[in-house]
């Protein structure tokens, strides 16, 4: 059924990805890296609140679709 409701799915779709269903997005760090002019050390636990990602001014992938860390609003 979803596929004779592009739009609608379009529009879910896009809502999920504005107001995204989880408060937060973490990870561990793998490698010594630079975020936000801060070191990060492998094993460190970065942790992402996905309102941040949606409010900041700055666009967070690149046209080509690269992440850049450096201009995200996350601790």
């Amino acid at each position: 059924m979803a596929e004779r409701l592009p739009q609608t799915r379009a529009v879910i779709e896009e809502a999920i990805r504005l107001y995204p269903p989880i408060a937060a997005i973490s990870r561990v760090a793998v490698d010594r890296d630079n975020l936000n002019e801060e070191t990060v050390k492998p094993g460190s636990l970065i942790v992402c609140y996905s309102r941040a990602l949606i409010s900041v001014r700055v666009p967070f992938a690149t046209r080509t679709g690269a992440i850049s860390p450096s201009s995200q609003s996350c601790s």
